[in-house]
């Protein structure tokens, strides 16, 4: 698939849906939108007003996706597929609740590293991001890669907030650095 397709469409789905039936792919990588999810959204939604009413509309607009990532989730599960998806505050939501009982079951595992121990940064000062992850996957490999993924907090970190000279930040931090690109490349070559 390419970026062409939106997965938040009946034609997406179908789309999507059409390719796993074709393929035997043996590993997925999901990362949908985080922004209606994550922690600025709740602050934002705090907020009220024109702030929570954004909120609440991208949450409507991004659903339909998180609900095809559950469902893909199972599926690729039920196959014996691997999977990895990336994304914040969509774990509680009762479309995932499925796939939280994998987790609870053992099936899948819920790993929390955090951003600037994977290469998280910000494009201008270069100071790392401390941006939390939430990182579901079905790859013993990758848990075992993220285990002790965490910040102490002992040196300088860069706010995920306002802009700089590339633009919004939070932006620029939704795109995987390439230290998470070439360990999730690593995890699927194993």
């Amino acid at each position: 698939l390419n970026e062409d397709w939106d997965g938040s469409s009946r034609a997406g789905r179908r789309l999507v849906n059409t390719h796993l039936e074709m393929e035997s792919s043996y590993f997925g990588i999901m990362t949908p939108p985080c922004g209606p999810w994550g922690s600025y959204a709740r602050v934002n939604e705090a907020k009220g007003g024109k702030y929570r009413e954004t909120v609440l509309r991208r949450r409507e607009e991004t659903l339909p996706l998180v609900k095809l990532c559950a469902d893909l989730i199972i599926r690729w599960v039920k196959l014996g597929r691997h999977i990895v998806l990336e994304c914040q505050g969509i774990f509680t939501l009762p479309e995932f609740a499925e796939v939280m009982q994998l987790v609870a079951d053992g099936v899948l595992c819920l790993c929390t590293p955090h951003g600037c121990t994977l290469g998280y940064k910000d494009a201008e000062s270069e100071l790392p991001h401390y941006k939390p992850l939430k990182i579901l996957t079905s790859s013993i490999v990758l848990v075992d890669r993220l285990e002790n993924k965490d910040c102490f907090r002992d040196n300088n970190h860069q706010t995920i907030e306002g802009t700089n000279r590339f633009g919004i930040r939070s932006f620029q931090s939704a795109e995987w650095p390439d230290e998470l690109n070439k360990l999730i490349s690593f995890i699927i070559l194993q």
